[in-house]
């Protein structure tokens, strides 16, 4: 059953649909590289900012490209890979346009791209920028 966020309501954020957008690039996939090319089609904002991305560690990618794949057929190879992860509003000419700009930046054949349909949250800043635990109130922060 899907999520209405409409029948959610929290105090300190609001909640409203997004796609969620997964691309995992290869060793010579740079992701400024990859960013730069969403970023000519779109701002990722998230509430009061925009450019939001989240690009994890390095970690490994296993594949062994069939017999019609542009190089033929290899042996199974292991790559180094990461995942750079980014929401997009629920516009599905957006996300026509943002998919052609990943193809074409994307070292890869066949990029690895999930699209999910999500729920994400916005904070209410005039409720929680007083929080205590906000990073510019703490001495830590």
């Amino acid at each position: 059953m899907p999520l209405d966020p409409s029948a959610l309501s929290p105090e300190t954020c609001r909640v409203e649909r997004v796609f969620r957008l997964r691309v995992e690039l290869g060793p010579l996939d740079r992701a400024e590289d990859m960013r730069e090319a969403v970023l000519s089609v779109t701002s990722l904002t998230w509430g009061d900012y925009d450019q939001v991305s989240f690009e994890t560690e390095t970690g490994h990618q296993h594949y062994r490209t069939g017999p019609d794949a542009a190089g033929g057929p290899l042996p199974p190879e292991t790559v180094p890979a990461r995942a750079l992860s980014f929401s997009i509003p629920p516009e599905t000419a957006l996300l026509g346009r943002v998919l052609d700009a990943i193809q074409h930046a994307h070292s890869y054949e066949e990029p690895v791209i999930y699209v999910t349909e999500s729920l994400a949250t916005r904070a209410r800043p005039e409720i929680t920028r007083s929080s205590p635990w906000k990073k510019w109130h703490r001495a830590d922060g």
